[in-house]
């Protein structure tokens, strides 16, 4: 498929992951499930599940200019979360692949 294609061409993608609206919440499990089920999905389609993760970053849904500071710190917080255990995950797949 065209995201397979750009992926393997060494394309990246930002992912909108973290919401900027309702309540943020205290953990980043539930963002991290939706995320990785999306990430099945497209393995499942024939993307390679390492590139999902390798050439990914994590972002805000949206921008935060309209937030207040607590709650963009909130976001940032998450966002920094979410990105901190994708790069731990793909760092152990590279490792246990041995690329």
């Amino acid at each position: 498929g065209l995201v397979a294609d750009y992926l393997e061409r060494g394309g990246w993608i930002a992912w909108g992951a973290v919401p900027t609206d309702g309540p943020i919440g205290t953990s980043v499990d539930r963002l991290w499930r939706r995320l990785s089920t999306v990430w099945c999905d497209m393995a499942n389609e024939g993307c390679d599940p390492m590139l999902l993760r390798t050439n990914a970053i994590i972002t805000p849904v949206c921008g935060l200019a309209q937030h207040g500071v607590t709650q963009a710190e909130q976001v940032m917080e998450h966002t920094s979360r979410l990105a901190e255990r994708l790069q731990g995950q793909a760092t152990g797949a590279r490792i246990s692949v041995g690329a």
